[in-house]
């Protein structure tokens, strides 16, 4: 897992943060059709290292596959499910459309803390 409170409060991430400076730019439009999301990184040897995403994978218009959707919502839903809960509701929600009802979902995430 690449993100938790104990990462974001250890001494090195803090000391990182302190380093980070975000310069927003006024000609990059508030939403992602025909925009961008520049960024650089300026290293210890005085390299400058540049590059920019066109369109988030992910967006509509470069979608996650479903191997991709699969494991974020594993990864995601394992913070509150059993493993054999997350196996259940991936295969449920993978065949959503042909449901007649939410009730089996439900009854398994209501159970969640």
């Amino acid at each position: 897992e690449s993100f938790n409170m104990e990462r974001m409060d250890a001494v090195e991430t803090r000391q990182m943060f302190a380093r980070v400076r975000v310069d927003g730019e006024a000609n990059i439009p508030p939403e992602y059709e025909n925009g961008y999301a520049p960024v650089s990184v300026k290293l210890k040897d005085g390299r400058k290292l540049a590059g920019w995403v066109d369109v988030p994978h992910g967006e509509w218009s470069d979608p996650l596959s479903q191997e991709e959707i699969l494991a974020k919502y594993l990864q995601t839903a394992s913070r509150v499910l059993t493993e054999n809960e997350c196996a259940e509701t991936a295969v449920f929600i993978l065949a959503l459309e042909q449901k007649q009802s939410l009730e089996p979902l439900l009854r398994v995430v209501g159970k969640a803390r």
